[in-house]
């Protein structure tokens, strides 16, 4: 029965001293509540700026990705138009066209076999404008269409994505 005295004297000294332990107590147990609250909000917000700054970023990656696709259909509109506008001779000496074939050549990925093929077809419309053969745009504009498609469908898989953060 010696458990039960101690249940009793404790209660005894309790019930003697209830004033200290509501000064000290209630304050004390206030205090533990506030912090462990206060550090799960904490980490709470946390969590939620890092959500927040990873969903700008992915958002800004696909600005970025659309930016990029809008730039290289604008290039491969430029090298058609200069291809079907104007006799073969003005075409090969045009600094528009040079221009557009470069900048395609550098604003695709030269590790993508699609971006590759596009490339190896403008080198051989160019080499056949500098040897003064005819050219065939039909499937230089189907590789274009096709990349352009592919690279369209990732943009809105990353949207898709970026939407479920």
């Amino acid at each position: 029965m010696g458990g039960f005295e101690f249940l009793d004297s404790w209660n005894t000294w309790i019930s003697s001293h209830i004033e200290l332990l509501t000064i000290i107590g209630a304050p004390l147990v206030t205090l533990i509540v506030t912090t462990l609250v206060s550090r799960s909000s904490e980490r709470r917000a946390t969590k939620d700026r890092q959500e927040a700054r990873d969903l700008q970023r992915a958002m800004k990656i696909a600005e970025f990705r659309r930016e990029w696709i809008e730039a290289l259909r604008t290039e491969f509109i430029e090298v058609l138009a200069h291809l079907e506008d104007k006799p073969r001779d003005d075409v090969k000496q045009t600094d528009g066209f040079k221009r557009s074939v470069n900048r395609i050549a550098l604003l695709v990925n030269h590790s993508d076999a699609d971006a590759l093929d596009i490339v190896t077809e403008l080198r051989i419309v160019v080499a056949a404008l500098r040897d003064g053969e005819a050219v065939n745009t039909g499937e230089l504009i189907a590789k274009m269409r096709a990349f352009l498609k592919k690279e369209w469908e990732k943009l809105k898989d990353e949207i898709k994505l970026t939407s479920a953060i």
